[in-house]
């Protein structure tokens, strides 16, 4: 019967200690990683710029997958970035930090061009044409309406499809924003384009 040898048996406890020096490595990783979930580590403030106009601060902060106060420790700046981009209101997004503890969520939003009026909505579409959202009134009175032609794209992330319509976008992106702000509708029918003025004026 063969036995170990010294230098087989201090191999053998040299990997069993290895092995131990790896499991306790492993394990206060586990309790440093659960320690900062903790509420305790949640202490960072969160500020949003420039300040939204189009989508509330509440809004971004559950996109985004953030409570208040925040938790820097367990903050993954891609994932925050990815999930704000995912969202049809914000164009960009980026995530960074001010000394000593305030997470800042740089915001560039998608901010709407004109309404399109349906037969039982309005769609608010941006200047690439997609729709941002769908509802009975308008959100924005700046913003101009198009009328008088019915929209098949029907849902959020949409984009419409009509030529006229497409025409009609193009021509207010020509314009200033204070010059678009005072038009309050752009009717099409059969042979007319009308364009009504905030004080009716009709062109």
């Amino acid at each position: 019967m063969r036995t170990k040898t010294p230098k087989r048996k201090n191999k053998v406890l040299e990997d069993l200690w290895k092995i131990l020096r790896l499991l306790v490595l492993i394990a206060v990783l586990v309790c440093v990683r659960y320690a900062f979930q903790m509420p305790a580590f949640s202490f960072g403030a969160v500020d949003i710029r420039p300040v939204p106009t189009n989508i509330s601060r509440a809004d971004i902060l559950t996109v985004a997958g953030i409570s208040e106060p925040a938790n820097l420790f367990t903050l993954d700046k891609k994932e925050v970035e990815r999930k704000l981009t995912g969202d049809l209101r914000i164009k960009k997004a980026s995530l960074g930090y001010q000394f000593p503890a305030t997470v800042v969520i740089y915001v560039d939003e998608n901010k709407p061009l004109a309404y399109v009026k349906s037969p039982y909505a309005f769609f608010e579409v941006d200047y690439d044409g997609k729709i941002l959202s769908v509802g009975k009134g308008i959100r924005q009175a700046s913003i101009p309406i198009i009328s008088g032609i019915d929209e098949d794209a029907a849902f959020v992330g949409d984009t419409v499809v009509s030529p006229i319509i497409k025409d009609i976008m193009g021509f207010l992106q020509l314009l200033s924003e204070s010059n678009r702000s005072i038009i309050s509708e752009i009717h099409v029918n059969a042979d007319s384009v009308k364009i009504m003025t905030l004080n009716n004026l009709k062109v």
